[in-house]
């Protein structure tokens, strides 16, 4: 164990082998942060004294500005090899509602939801205890230092069971793994919960979640946790790339009688296809307009689907805390 020190803060420590950002979280330290992979940049510190190793010395989140700074890295992608002295702003939306820690798993459920789509479900020792929106950090044994980052798709529960849409990625390692081993019985481990984007109940408006690609589950998971705390109407807008990638709303096993579906594609390539065509972002500003500043806004897919929706949103008036999303790097 090392001293982590931040300036104007109580001093924590690192643990063993736990990247920089997990060991503050964990010692319930508001560290900045969102997608915990390397991409966004959030997590972003200045070391003053110590050392660090680098699990990806080539992550985006970091400029190349940065790297000629020599003293700049990210908290996810980084552990103490030393007592360290770091310089980051601290707020306190980031201190986990729920304290994180790190979980055996065991996959008791693997099922297809399209051809390059898995639902997973896993089981803990202890209660599934996160908020609905939030995420935890996947590994497996077989995979030394892979870690990613998957929301999960249920609600809390006292069984242990964790579920989370994964999306077969052709150019990572773990995805691709996922899919030619999914058995059940496999071992992996769980940290978390993670994620400041997660469902705000009592806000007394109606709940609009959107997702593109693997941001299902977080749509799903949104969704549910609207349905079940409010009567007001929900609606969930999902995109995908083709009719292929479609999924069925009985498979991820989603009340359709109380949730307003809406499912787009941006290629046409099924003459069967009855639904829009088109950018999501660009199917739900067609469909609500100018109602839009009505909804409570949960979003989650790829940077460039969630940069845009956030774009579109802010241009038709809803205000910025009305907005809630997890980008996927």
């Amino acid at each position: 164990m090392y001293q982590l020190k931040i300036e104007g803060q109580a001093p924590g420590t690192c643990g063993s082998g736990k990247s920089l950002l997990v060991s503050a979280l964990a010692n319930g330290i508001g560290f900045p942060y969102e997608c915990a992979s390397g991409g966004c940049g959030v997590c972003k510190f200045e070391l003053l004294e110590g050392n660090v190793q680098s699990m990806w010395p080539d992550a985006p989140g970091l400029s190349s500005r940065d790297r000629e700074k020599g003293n700049r890295h990210l908290a996810c992608q980084c552990v103490a090899l030393s007592d360290l002295r770091i310089k980051v702003a601290v707020q306190d939306k980031y201190v986990p509602t729920i304290p994180i820690s790190r979980m055996e798993a065991e996959v008791v459920e693997v099922r297809a939801l399209t051809h390059d789509l898995l639902s997973v479900r896993l089981r803990t020792d202890g209660p599934a205890n996160f908020l609905p929106g939030q995420f935890c950090l996947v590994e497996a044994e077989q995979l030394p230092g892979v870690v990613r980052a998957y929301s999960m798709a249920n609600l809390k529960n006292p069984e242990g069971i964790w579920e989370f849409y994964i999306k077969r990625v052709p150019t990572g390692r773990f995805s691709p793994w996922l899919f030619e081993n999914r058995k059940e019985g496999a071992r992996l481990f769980l940290t978390g919960p993670m994620g400041t984007s997660f469902f705000r109940p009592g806000t007394g408006r109606k709940s609009l979640c959107i997702g593109g690609g693997a941001g299902l589950s977080y749509a799903a998971a949104i969704a549910r946790a609207s349905m079940r705390e409010t009567d007001k109407p929900v609606k969930l807008f999902y995109g995908s790339r083709t009719p292929r990638d479609a999924v069925r709303w009985i498979d991820i096993d989603i009340d359709e009688d109380k949730l307003e579906v809406v499912q787009a594609v941006t290629e046409d390539t099924d003459s069967l296809w009855q639904g829009p065509t088109g950018f999501i972002h660009q199917v739900v500003d067609a469909a609500l307009l100018e109602t839009l500043p009505e909804y409570e806004i949960y979003l989650a897919g790829p940077p460039p689907m969630v940069d845009a929706t956030v774009r579109m949103l802010l241009g038709k008036g809803v205000p910025r805390d009305q907005i809630h999303f997890d980008a996927f790097f």
